[in-house]
């Protein structure tokens, strides 16, 4: 693990909301003074019920701690290796932690059991791959889980039961090839909400058929990340190529209802905290920033425009793109209409979509925001004070990077 100092990052003000609920989670507010095992001398009730959880109550065997979980140094580097056939360009632990999934190159998708020492539970072979498989996704009751090729389908499969799986034509009527880079199951897994070429839609399960497509306002930019912001299913998230990231809700006859400004280049990846008050987003610029949901000043395509972006056309995959990136790494270029609440820099987005996400809240609170990196690395911002702790792979990328929701494990 290597410690890093800020690197040119805007820290998180100390009077916002955000700042004051972590201190809260965390027992670290000076108004919490009950002890805690675990947090020390300041606790709040997450930290007693994780107390309960591990063991730590009205217990006889006293166990000492350096510091709470809530610190990445907890993190155990390499606890298993799994060598592919091809390279793995997705991973997820279940909303429980029980289960691992992973895609790949070689067209197969592998679940593994992780209470029972990585057990590998079963072997799904993908259809339409191409290329590669691009995203996949748990459902709610976690049964079953959906995953997304360069292919014209989107494909839902059972984690149980071989015999079942089915594939839904998002297609339509295009008259162009149309990818899905990012798909998640809606709060009831009654719908899959997709971003890809050029288009955003919800499919809807039941009838295997796509409810809406919302790609009016996207042009030529493909949406690469999305995410529901909250458990109604009705309002989600999308980055695109264009920079911007996209407030949506279903219910309204427009679809948009807001843009988030402040990248430079386009976004690789989007995420929600469980409160779904706060967005993180990483993006080609070679920054995650942090958004306040409830904070949108731009609510129609007309506002955005006079404060958008131009599109520098800079393709983060050709052979010159790390020279052109420095010009975002050295913190020199940035939007004059930010309005995220912070930013972090120190990773590298190059070549893929790197994906960024919040901590679990469970176990750190959701004090950290993590990313994999195209240096290698897995970097740990800190949401507080902005400083980065990284973990060295053998990789020569880390395109997706998940923490296990309750153990010290990513």
């Amino acid at each position: 693990m290597e410690a890093a100092e800020p690197f040119f990052n805007l820290p998180l003000d100390q009077t916002s909301d955000l700042h004051n609920d972590i201190l809260f989670r965390t027992g670290a507010s000076p108004d919490l003074q009950h002890p805690s095992p675990i947090l020390g001398n300041k606790q709040n009730l997450q930290s007693r019920l994780l107390d309960r959880e591990v063991g730590l109550l009205n217990s006889r065997r006293k166990l000492t701690f350096n510091s709470g979980w809530s610190d990445p140094k907890f993190l155990k580097k390499n606890l298993v290796s799994i060598e592919l056939e091809g390279r793995a360009f997705c991973g997820r632990f279940s909303a429980d932690g029980k289960l691992f999934l992973s895609a790949s190159q070689d067209h197969l998708i592998r679940v593994f059991s992780v209470e029972d020492r990585w057990k590998l539970l079963r072997v799904i072979e993908a259809e339409d791959v191409q290329w590669s498989i691009l995203d996949t996704a748990f459902s709610l009751d976690q049964r079953f889980a959906c995953y997304t090729t360069w292919g014209p389908h989107l494909h839902i499969v059972s984690i149980t039961e071989n015999q079942f799986k089915t594939k839904i034509d998002y297609q339509g009527d295009a008259h162009r090839r149309l990818s899905v880079f990012s798909t998640q199951f809606s709060p009831s897994s009654a719908q899959i909400l997709c971003g890809g070429s050029q288009q955003l839609i919800n499919v809807d399960i039941a009838t295997e058929s796509v409810l809406r497509r919302y790609w009016d306002d996207l042009k030529e930019s493909d949406v690469n990340a999305v995410s529901y912001l909250d458990d109604s299913g009705q309002v989600f998230i999308a980055g695109s190529d264009d920079s911007l990231i996209r407030m949506c809700d279903s219910r309204d006859p427009q679809g948009v209802i807001g843009y988030f400004v402040g990248h430079l280049e386009g976004i690789t990846s989007v995420a929600v905290d469980d409160s779904g008050r706060y967005i993180v987003s990483n993006s080609k610029d070679q920054s995650i920033k942090l958004w306040d949901a409830r904070h949108n000043p731009y609510a129609s395509s007309e506002a955005v425009k006079e404060v958008k972006p131009s599109s520098s056309g800079w393709d983060y995959r050709s052979p010159h793109a790390s020279e052109y990136s420095m010009r975002f790494i050295t913190g020199t270029h940035r939007h004059t209409h930010d309005h995220s609440l912070s930013t972090f820099r120190g990773h590298r987005v190059m070549d893929t979509l790197i994906r960024a996400r919040f901590s679990p809240g469970t176990s750190t609170a959701q004090q950290y925001i993590y990313t994999g990196s195209s240096d290698g690395r897995v970097h740990i911002y800190n949401i507080l004070d902005g400083t980065r702790k990284s973990y060295k792979t053998d990789l020569a990328h880390v395109r997706d990077v998940s923490w296990h929701p309750y153990l010290p494990m990513i």
